[in-house]
């Protein structure tokens, strides 16, 4: 088993609550760990293997929806993702939110979620 990581994408999207967060948006952080055997290559071909500018797009698609909440943008993240890879292998999707709106000064909220594949 491999893994690849496509750590701190950072995306402008329209999460939240707030009325203003869905007219302006907000900045996101978004990292995404996938773990599978499809991913080590017997040879030198992107065929062979899963292609992490799918797995990019799948993030970017996204984030470029409107939600209230962080944990459907992951949740759909984790589906679109489990789409690509089928049914075996580790996913692991983290999405922060930079400087949340919540009367303080707090760098980041995050929320992540595990799905583990099952093995056939």
């Amino acid at each position: 088993m491999a893994t690849i990581v496509l750590e701190d994408m950072l995306f402008k999207s329209y999460i939240g609550l707030h009325d203003f967060e869905q007219a302006h948006g907000n900045r996101f952080e978004v990292t995404l760990t996938v773990e599978s055997d499809a991913i080590i290559s017997q040879n030198d071909q992107i065929t062979e293997t899963l292609d992490y500018g799918v797995l990019y797009n799948i993030c970017r698609e996204v984030m470029a929806g409107r939600y209230q909440l962080i944990e459907t943008a992951a949740r759909q993240i984790v589906l679109g993702t489990r789409n690509f890879i089928g049914n075996s292998g580790n996913i692991t999707i983290r999405i922060c939110k930079l400087n949340p709106p919540l009367g303080g000064d707090i760098k980041k909220v995050c929320i992540e979620i595990k799905d583990v594949g099952t093995k056939i």
